[in-house]
């Protein structure tokens, strides 16, 4: 598993979640969001930590999303959790997409940041999100450890949330390179990955998924059936085969 080669492929998005200053246009109750966080932050209290985060939830803006970029790099796994939770919350924010972006390679060791952070990605349902689900899902679904299983299922699960033809590629690609690197996959793994790969491909497309093989021609023939957005294309709009996007 290649750590190192997927924390770089993140720097770039890393580079928008960095903490920025106050925002002057930002609305008083995302002000004083953003300020009771930055002072509990400085202090110990852990709870007091935890509601200054969830109340950053409550309220989203560009302006508290920024704001927990730092609690993802820097606090416990549990405030971790709790900003990614938050940043789920805030549909709509592209400060909150970057930032969960950002967030991942910050924690690239902790499977249990990284699941509450994909889940977090699969409730914002961002398309920008596609290519990075699938390309950690690719890389740690070879991870020797077990615990990992469960952040790839998680972004699996969230290519499933994202309701785009891409989503559906990038699992089609996905389940043709576990295949291929199935001998070095731990078997439970596996059994985790695909069942949520076809799972995710069920719900986006009503299609089969059990096996990868038989979706992935099946998706070729009727890919060509729906829009972009996965609703049905029009009879007389369709071509005969689709060769997909990733």
């Amino acid at each position: 598993m290649r750590v190192a080669s997927f924390a770089l492929s993140l720097a770039i998005a890393s580079l928008f979640a960095l903490p920025v200053a106050a925002d002057p246009t930002a609305p008083l109750d995302a002000k004083s969001r953003v300020a009771a966080l930055q002072v509990a932050l400085k202090a110990t209290d852990e709870p007091a930590k935890k509601t200054a985060i969830e109340n950053c939830g409550a309220t989203p803006h560009a302006a508290t999303a920024s704001a927990l970029a730092a609690v993802l790099s820097k606090e416990s796994d549990a405030l971790r959790i709790a900003a990614a939770q938050s940043l789920g919350r805030m549909k709509g924010i592209p400060e909150a997409v970057q930032v969960l972006h950002g967030g991942i390679g910050a924690n690239l060791k902790k499977p249990a940041v990284l699941e509450a952070i994909f889940a977090a990605v699969g409730a914002l349902a961002d398309r920008g999100s596609i290519a990075v689900c699938r390309d950690f899902a690719v890389q740690f679904v070879s991870s020797k450890e077990a615990a990992f299983s469960a952040p790839v299922k998680a972004a699996l699960e969230a290519l499933g949330q994202i309701r785009h033809k891409d989503s559906v590629d990038a699992l089609v690609t996905a389940r043709a390179k576990f295949a291929t690197n199935a001998g070095a996959i731990l078997a439970d793994t596996m059994a985790v990955a695909e069942g949520a790969a076809g799972a995710a491909q069920e719900k986006l497309t009503g299609g089969n998924g059990a096996r990868a093989a038989v979706f992935a021609k099946w998706w070729k023939s009727h890919g060509s059936e729906f829009n972009d957005d996965l609703t049905p294309r029009p009879v007389g709009m369709r071509r005969g085969g689709y060769d997909g996007g990733y």
